[in-house]
């Protein structure tokens, strides 16, 4: 093979050596996410970027959701709000209470942040939604379940409080 094969071997070899690593690295950051909801009750649809988004009503009864990342939509005194579970490991997830910009709806991206937490197993968290000094739901994490050693899902408890 003459100097010019060997070089296209090296330039191909190197590339897909980094290709490798770059595959790789974005499967251990996703590690234990995956963006597949599994509500108790609602309908789901995909945003963009894949985050998959669960619409529900808030209720008085409240109700659970066992989901992946992602989140969970609902209205609040005609704001749209979002409770987005960003975030499952070992023994808490990451939680943000999010604010949707209606004016764009399928911009998952056009929102702001509220309020933004940890929970623990079996721990709640009442929020505040309109800032009016009066907490407005309750969110409890019930439980972390593994799915096929790495992958998890929560199951998430969100309330209206009367």
């Amino acid at each position: 093979m003459n100097k010019r094969g060997k070089a296209f071997i090296g330039v191909i070899s190197v590339l897909l050596i980094f290709s490798l690593f770059q595959i790789q690295a974005i499967s251990s950051d996703e590690g234990d996410q995956s963006l597949s909801p599994v509500p108790a009750k609602s309908t789901t649809g995909k945003g963009g970027a894949g985050v998959p988004i669960t619409t529900t009503e808030l209720t008085d009864q409240g109700e659970e959701y066992d989901i992946k990342p992602g989140r969970i939509k609902f209205d609040f005194e005609g704001e749209g709000y979002a409770v987005q579970l960003r975030r499952i490991k070992e023994d808490y997830t990451e939680i943000l209470v999010i604010k949707l910009d209606e004016s764009k709806p399928d911009d998952i991206t056009a929102f702001t942040t509220e309020n933004s937490f940890n929970l623990v197993l079996n721990e709640k968290n009442e929020v505040d939604l309109n800032n009016d000094g009066t907490d407005d739901v309750v969110i409890r994490l019930n439980s972390i379940k593994k799915e096929k050693g790495k992958h998890k899902t929560a199951n998430l408890f969100i309330k209206k409080i009367k």
